[in-house]
């Protein structure tokens, strides 16, 4: 049949029919050439790594940025010998243990107060002295009195005093008076900057002593500069917390971190090996608690670092017991253990951690500390 025989209706709705029947078509192949397109790329997501290089170096803050998420530890912090350990040397920084003016029985010094403060002189020259500016130590036992000087050096000055006893005695280290150190010795440079250190919880790049928000070992010492954590908890709780954690840190790399300023093994010069009581962390590396310990026993082991060491030998007795007892399966994997012999049940401070002279004792003072090469 030819197509011009096709009533002229008839040849329109068969054209529309076959226009419509061309644009399905051709929809259909569209949508599926788009169906077998690969799917649009997602959003990067950014690595921790990269995040962490592109945030802004940290900075510090001090402990009551630290307040507000952590009160109960933040409180307990707070109270330590550890927050406490760097002072200003008057009597709103120093309390209670703040010395009074007058001589230093049994030496040739006197200490003078004025208007200023306190100072350090010779008895047979008042005009000679030196002032007490800040403290170093909680005065657990005693203070020992540092001045700047020069910008970057400290007077660490020849005499400190025991605040139990209200006694002045001579700074240990300094018992030879070394000439023309008549009220102290300087440590200059890097020296003095270590020293400055470890009784602060940060140090200006340039300069020795901080403001005095950072005074004393607080939270950031331990667990780094808190700026980018802060801001990280304020937008959300989930992680990456910016903030050195130190709950899974193993024994060795703990010491070693309370070992910058206690003393690491490396640390300890030849002459001053045998003083294991004071530098704890050079003691316990010698112990074969610590060596066959599967890299379990540390310094946090026994002592809570957000509150002061406990004085009371059963909160020692406790933790030894947990690795010292047949048939307890200890808190670790570890390569040697055995059971106290004599005192099964206990007393084990007693006889493998006995209390020893720091230095010599000078009068009635004498400072001792627990010996921590475990025997």
């Amino acid at each position: 049949m030819q197509l011009r025989t096709i009533p002229y209706e008839a040849r329109r709705n068969l054209l529309c029919a076959l226009l419509l029947l061309l644009f399905t078509g051709l929809l259909f192949a569209m949508v599926g050439c788009q169906s077998q397109k690969a799917p649009p790329s997602p959003i990067p997501v950014t690595p921790p790594a990269a995040q962490v290089a592109s945030l802004p170096a940290p900075q510090f803050l001090g402990d009551a940025a630290c307040r507000p998420c952590h009160p109960a530890i933040a409180h307990d912090q707070e109270g330590t010998n550890h927050a406490k350990t760097l002072r200003v040397a008057n009597k709103e920084g120093l309390g209670s243990q703040y010395p009074k003016a007058g001589e230093a029985s049994g030496f040739e010094y006197r200490v003078t107060e004025d208007k200023e403060g306190l100072s350090l002189a010779l008895k047979e020259s008042a005009k000679s002295k030196i002032p007490l500016v800040y403290a170093f130590g909680a005065g657990k036992n005693a203070l020992t009195f540092v001045t700047p000087w020069e910008e970057t050096n400290i007077v660490e000055l020849r005499m400190s005093y025991h605040t139990r006893l209200k006694e002045w005695f001579i700074t240990p280290g300094q018992l030879k008076k070394e000439k023309g150190a008549e009220l102290g010795v300087v440590w200059d440079g890097q020296t003095a900057r270590r020293c400055v250190r470890c009784h602060t919880t940060a140090q200006p790049a340039n300069g020795l002593f901080p403001e005095d928000k950072f005074f004393g070992v607080g939270c950031e010492r331990c667990h780094g500069a808190g700026s980018n954590h802060v801001d990280a908890m304020h937008r959300t709780n989930k992680p990456p917390y910016y903030i050195e954690k130190r709950a899974k840190m193993g024994g060795v790399e703990m010491n070693q971190m309370c070992g910058e300023c206690h003393r690491r093994p490396a640390d300890v010069p030849d002459t001053e090996k045998h003083l294991t009581q004071r530098f704890q962390p050079f003691g316990l590396s010698l112990s074969k608690c610590f060596k066959y310990s599967d890299n379990y026993l540390s310094c946090v082991t026994c002592h809570n670092p957000h509150k002061d060491a406990d004085t009371k030998p059963d909160r020692y007795n406790a933790v030894c017991l947990k690795c010292h007892t047949i048939g307890v399966t200890p808190p670790a994997k570890l390569t040697r253990v055995a059971a106290c012999p004599r005192q099964p049940k206990g007393n084990c401070v007693q006889c493998h951690m006995p209390p020893f002279p720091v230095r010599k004792q000078q009068g009635n003072i004498l400072i001792q500390m627990a010996d921590h090469f475990i025997r």
